[in-house]
């Protein structure tokens, strides 16, 4: 196997420094104890902090003491919505000592692996105030919280390239120049089948399902989504559409600074420009400040949360020195 003989060549380290714990079977999922073989080396080390309150969270979720506190995750969105929320809440979770639970819909069943060892925003007035020191300390006298959101707070190649196009009826392209998914995956196919390349390169274009709407009520097409997010995570090089939570996932999995194709403002080919972070964009940011009372600039307060390329009302964490090099 080809593919399997490149990424070998890589250093593999199935717990990934640490975030997955020795106590995992194996066997119990083949996805998770082989993806590291496939996604590019991470130049990122977890920090022991994190890696202590994920071994202190993994002793709460198996004890689930009788003085828990509980979040209950609530499916809302895609898939792509769903998985960013999901880890979202999770490290709300994590943070403030709660026991993360999921309320999962049919569809969802079966696709995931099991979270833990020895385990199976639009936003009104007041929900804004969660994010206010006096919000969270109310909060944490509830012992369970219900939370809904769709939000964020192949073969021996030398390199994989991972194209993600999705088509918003908000946000139409021109035809021509960004058709629908199948219908380019098999234009780009077809050109480098009929023609050889000027370096005598073989590139050879992949695509595993040929969905063209969203059916996130359906679990066989959750299992085909979840699928090609995964596969775009091992992307060296990938290219993503705007606002695209699907995007997001594929870029945050694999840890690879995305180019983002963005909306063209008139008719001509749509611009595009590499993400400062592989952060997702978090698309409608509170804008309130729980000092002042007052609406301020989220993404003019420091430097390392700016105002997202593909969606300028969002916000993300970006690397600061990119910032720098890039003015």
């Amino acid at each position: 196997d080809c593919s399997e003989s490149l990424r070998d060549e890589r250093p593999k380290d199935r717990l990934l420094g640490g975030l997955l714990s020795p106590e995992f079977d194996e066997a119990s999922c083949l996805s998770r104890d082989q993806s590291a073989q496939y996604w590019k080396q991470s130049n990122h080390t977890p920090s022991p902090y994190l890696l202590q309150k994920l071994r202190n969270y993994e002793s709460l979720h198996r004890r689930w003491p009788s003085e828990c506190n509980y979040v209950v995750w609530l499916e809302s969105g895609g898939i792509g919505n769903r998985v960013i929320s999901m880890v979202s809440t999770f490290l709300y979770a994590l943070l403030n000592d709660k026991v993360f639970l999921l309320k999962l819909p049919d569809d969802f069943h079966g696709i995931f692996c099991e979270p833990f060892p020895g385990t199976s925003h639009d936003y009104s007035g007041f929900d804004k105030m969660f994010y206010c020191e006096e919000g969270q300390r109310l909060l944490r006298r509830f012992a369970w919280l219900f939370l809904k959101s769709n939000r964020y707070y192949v073969p021996n190649a030398k390199q994989w390239i991972g194209i993600q196009v999705r088509m918003f009826g908000f946000a139409p392209f021109p035809f021509e120049r960004m058709v629908s998914q199948s219908g380019y995956f098999e234009k780009i196919r077809n050109m480098y089948y009929e023609h050889s390349t000027t370096t005598g390169e073989v590139i050879s274009v992949y695509q595993p399902s040929q969905e063209k709407e969203q059916h996130t009520e359906k679990q066989s097409h959750n299992v085909k989504a979840l699928s090609e997010i995964y596969l775009l995570s091992f992307s060296d090089v990938l290219l993503t559409t705007t606002f695209s939570t699907f995007g997001y996932v594929a870029y945050g999995l694999g840890g690879v600074r995305p180019w983002l194709l963005l909306k063209p403002e008139n008719d001509v080919d749509p611009s595009c420009r590499q993400s400062l972070s592989a952060e997702p964009c978090f698309h409608f940011r509170y804008s309130y400040d729980c000092k002042t009372r007052k609406h301020v600039d989220k993404g003019a307060l420091v430097p390392c949360v700016k105002h997202c390329e593909d969606f300028t009302w969002g916000v993300k964490v970006v690397d600061e020195t990119l910032v720098i090099r890039r003015h």
